[in-house]
């Protein structure tokens, strides 16, 4: 149960678990299907990797330029710095509460 700790904190209060989504990841979930996916395995990919543009390109088979176009498209549409460990961890919890894992995998 343990390794499903943040999963079931965030499920045991909904509202926080929408405030968290609207503060974070709201913003390219309202983008066409297409463009939405692949920011969000991107940010997925990019948080794992604690914010390395190039371990991310590395994952995601993708230059790493594109990777950095991505992380822009990304801070500029949620507001969030995935340089800062908070931002970082907001953006990881709010993946977690639309069930978005997975990343470039």
């Amino acid at each position: 149960m343990t390794e499903r700790l943040p999963e079931l904190l965030l499920s045991a209060s909904p509202e926080v678990s929408t405030l968290l989504v609207e503060e974070t990841v709201a913003p390219l979930l309202g983008l066409g299907r297409h463009q939405s996916e692949v920011l969000l395995a991107t940010l997925a990919t990019l948080v794992r990797c604690n914010g390395s543009p190039t371990k991310a390109a590395e994952e995601l088979y993708c230059h790493r330029n594109t990777v950095l176009y991505r992380l822009k498209q990304i801070e500029g549409l949620t507001g969030r710095d995935l340089r800062d460990p908070r931002d970082r961890l907001l953006l990881a919890l709010g993946l977690l509460a639309i069930g978005h894992t997975e990343g470039g995998r």
